[in-house]
C-alpha cells in the first residue's frame, strides 16, 4: 500500500494533470508483478518502496521553494536505506546521485555527501558481496533459470504485467515497450535536457537493460545470470509511472489503445495468478510434518528444482546437499519430492 501512496507521489509531480498519477497509482495497485512480490516473503517490494521514495523526494527537492535540504536529506536516507536493503538498488541509485549532482540548486556539499554516503554504504557491502560470491561462485541455485535466454528476455521486457502465468504475454511486452517508445519521442521528454521526466525513463529503460547487460557478457560468473524478473523490482515503480506518462504525452486514439492493452494484460493476468494453479507448492503441511518427526542425525533430501525446493526454505526448512558424505553416514533420509496428481 505505501508503494502505491509512493507511486502517485511521483507521478504527480511529474504529470501535469492528477489524474494520470491516479492512473499510476491504479497501475500499481492491480498489477500482477507488484502483487506478487508483495505477497512474497522476500524484501523485494521494500526496496522498491525505498528507491521510489528517494527519486520522489529528490525531484520534489527540485520543486519546492522551502524546506529543500529536509527534501534532499529524505532522498538521501531512502537511498542508503535501499542499498542495504537489496544490491540491486544501486542500479537506480546511480542515475539518482548523478541527477542530483547536476542540479543547480543542489550545493558542492550536498552533492559531495549524497555520493559519498551512497558509496561508503556500498563498500561497506563489499565483505557480504564477496562471501555470497564465495558460498555460490557459479550462482548453482539459479544459473538454469536466470541465463539470457528468449524466454528470460521476454519475462524482463513485460515487467511489470508479469507474473506466474505467462498469459497474454506478446500483449504485455508491447504496452510496456510501446509506452517507453513513445515517452521517449515525446515532445515533453524531448524539450527537458536530463530533467525529471528523463531520469524516470533513465531508470525504467537503464535498469533491466543493465541486467540484460551483465548476463550476457558476464558469462559463468558471479553478475553472468541476473535474468530474474526480481531483479528488475526496482525499476516496475518507474516503468509504471512512465506508462501513465506516456497515455498524457501521445494522441488520444493511440493513449486508448495502449491504456486497453494495459487494461486487458492486467485483469487477464490478475485472475490466472488467483487461481489454484501455476502458484509453488504448498509446503506448509509437508514442512510441519517433517519437522515434527525428523531426529538429530537424519538428512532431509529437497527436490532437485529451484521451483520445487524454494517454498521449503520460505516454510523455515533447511535441507541439506543431496548425496554427500555426511548424508551417507546418517541413519535415516527424509526425502521430499513433488507428485503429480494427474
Amino acid at each position: 500500500m505505501l508503494l502505491v501512496g509512493a507511486v502517485y507521489w511521483l507521478a504527480s509531480l511529474l504529470s501535469e494533470h492528477p489524474a494520470f498519477a491516479l492512473v499510476a497509482a491504479a497501475l500499481c495497485a492491480c498489477s500482477p508483478f507488484v502483487l506478487e512480490y508483495a505477497q512474497r516473503a522476500q524484501g523485494y517490494a521494500f526496496v522498491a518502496l525505498a528507491v521510489t521514495a528517494a527519486v520522489a523526494a529528490a525531484i520534489q527537492h527540485d520543486r519546492a521553494d522551502r524546506r529543500r535540504a529536509l527534501w534532499l536529506g529524505a532522498s538521501l536516507a531512502a537511498s542508503v536505506l535501499s542499498l542495504c536493503l537489496n544490491y540491486t538498488a544501486a542500479l537506480v541509485v546511480a542515475p539518482l546521485g548523478a541527477w542530483v549532482a547536476t542540479r543547480a540548486a543542489v550545493s558542492g556539499r550536498w552533492r559531495w555527501g549524497f555520493a559519498g554516503a551512497c558509496a561508503t554504504v556500498e563498500v561497506a557491502l563489499v565483505p557480504l558481496l564477496l562471501t555470497q560470491h564465495d558460498a555460490f561462485p557459479n550462482r548453482s541455485g539459479v544459473a538454469s533459470i536466470a541465463g539470457l535466454t528468449p524466454t528470460t528476455l521476454a519475462n524482463m521486457l513485460e515487467v511489470p504485467f508479469g507474473g506466474r502465468v505467462n498469459a497474454l504475454r506478446p500483449l504485455g511486452i508491447a504496452v510496456t515497450v510501446g509506452a517507453l517508445l513513445a515517452l521517449l519521442g515525446s515532445r515533453r521528454f524531448r524539450e527537458h535536457r536530463f530533467g525529471a521526466g528523463r531520469l524516470l525513463v533513465l531508470i525504467a529503460v537503464g535498469e533491466p537493460l543493465s541486467l540484460v547487460v551483465l548476463s550476457a557478457f558476464g558469462g559463468h560468473a558471479f553478475f553472468g545470470h541476473l535474468m530474474l524478473t526480481r531483479y528488475a523490482a526496482v525499476a516496475a515503480p518507474f516503468i509504471i509511472v512512465a506508462i501513465a506518462l506516456a497515455l498524457e504525452a501521445i494522441p488520444w486514439p493511440l493513449a486508448g489503445l495502449l491504456a486497453a492493452g494495459a487494461a486487458v494484460v492486467t485483469i487477464a493476468r490478475g485472475i490466472d495468478n488467483h487461481r489454484p494453479q501455476a502458484f509453488y507448492l504448498d509446503a506448509r503441511d509437508v514442512v510441519a510434518y517433517v519437522q515434527a518427526h525428523v531426529r538429530p542425525g537424519d538428512a532431509v533430501l529437497a527436490p532437485p528444482y529451484p521451483w520445487d525446493a524454494l517454498p521449503l526454505s520460505y516454510y523455515g526448512l533447511a535441507p541439506c546437499d543431496r548425496g554427500g558424505p555426511e548424508t551417507r553416514r546418517r541413519r535415516r533420509l527424509c526425502v521430499l519430492a513433488p507428485i503429480d496428481s494427474g
